[in-house]
């Protein structure tokens, strides 16, 4: 294959017969691509999940130039994925979608879905169904299926008074990856090689947590569960305005990689706000109901608690010293503006910093 071809040299139809339906046919499925619908066998007992998400064709680590074709097909994958993750489901397939110009790169449309099946690849799933047409621009989208004990499922509104919030990782560091990239690494800011792959990681190689989920799930301890996606402030948010309650967060116990701190120095803001900025961490967001005694042996090594709900609406920081912030319900919102906007706008040049 030839860089120079485009999606109209091979049209619609060929592109499914001789790249699509190739690459997808071992999806462990009873019917997959091919027929008007996909069949799935739902097991017993188990309640049928689904979810879709589309991502732009143009996300801020395409931009500047960190995410190839491959890993912009595995993060529509995974950011589907992750939506059964947060119900505490299990994933059994996935539905992609596809608008293109006619004048689309093939090898990056094939790229593009090596990434998708290795997405799905990671939880033992494949690519079941989905569509491919054209538009004045791409437009990438799927829809994950999953399945869940319905009595186990994970919702968003359970939270109750004094239950504890956790998350099952580190927050902030796709924030912190943007700011440091777009903003702090051209006014030069350079971490070491460890931090700044760490940090590529999180825009291009987000990790959906399908096994703390379904962890989450068999508890039965669980009364709230969110995935980031559009930031911790907004998940937050979200999490309370659910429940109608408040969360007290401490901001000594919030699970901050170190070059968060280091960022969040070099360009003169404190680091909760870097925490608190846009971004799709993935981590899971939300309250359980914790014994006396602390988490349940299963859960111990997996969550950390970092705060607990209150009755009074209206999210805070717990400071060290005891102040009490009020945590802003900023974070992505789509028709909101630009995102590269957005993050340059979070962090305006106000002093001349020496390298580093």
């Amino acid at each position: 294959m030839t860089a120079s071809l485009t999606v109209r040299d091979l049209g619609e139809k060929r592109i499914i017969a001789e790249i699509i339906r190739p690459m997808c046919e071992l999806a462990d499925v009873p019917i997959g691509i091919g027929d008007d619908a996909a069949m799935l066998s739902v097991p017993a007992g188990k309640s049928l999940l689904v979810s879709t998400d589309k991502i732009p064709e143009d996300l801020l680590a395409v931009q500047i130039g960190l995410m190839d074709a491959f890993h912009h097909g595995r993060y529509l994958a995974t950011v589907n994925i992750s939506d059964i993750a947060a119900m505490g489901g299990e994933p059994a397939g996935l539905l992609v979608t596809l608008a293109l110009p006619s004048d689309f790169s093939l090898q990056y449309l094939t790229d593009f879905y090596k990434g998708l099946i290795q997405g799905c690849s990671e939880w033992g799933i494949g690519i079941v169904g989905g569509d491919l047409g054209g538009g004045t621009t791409p437009c990438f989208s799927a829809v994950a299926v999953g399945f869940v004990e319905p009595a186990q499922v994970l919702r968003r509104n359970g939270a109750s008074v004094g239950d504890q919030v956790f998350a099952t990782g580190p927050i902030g560091g796709f924030n912190t990856a943007l700011l440091y990239f777009i903003v702090a690494k051209p006014r030069g800011l350079a971490l070491s090689s460890k931090d700044e792959e760490y940090l590529r990681c999180k825009l291009v190689h987000p990790i959906a947590q399908v096994r703390k989920g379904r962890l989450l799930a068999a508890s039965g301890l669980c009364r709230s569960c969110m995935d980031i996606t559009d930031g911790v402030a907004r998940t937050l948010f979200e999490l309370a305005d659910c429940s109608r309650k408040g969360l007290a967060i401490r901001e000594d116990l919030l699970p901050v990689h170190p070059a968060t701190a280091e960022v969040a120095e070099f360009l003169g803001k404190p680091a909760r706000d870097v925490v608190f900025g846009i971004g799709l961490d993935l981590e899971l967001l939300g309250t359980i109901a914790c014994p006396r005694d602390g988490l349940p042996a299963s859960l111990r090594d997996e969550l950390v608690v970092i705060g607990i709900v209150k009755e009074e609406q209206g999210n805070v920081l717990v400071a060290p010293d005891g102040e009490r912030i009020p945590i802003p319900s900023q974070g992505w919102q789509h028709f909101a503006g630009s995102a590269l906007d957005l993050v340059k706008a979070s962090a305006p040049v106000t002093r001349d910093p020496a390298p580093r």
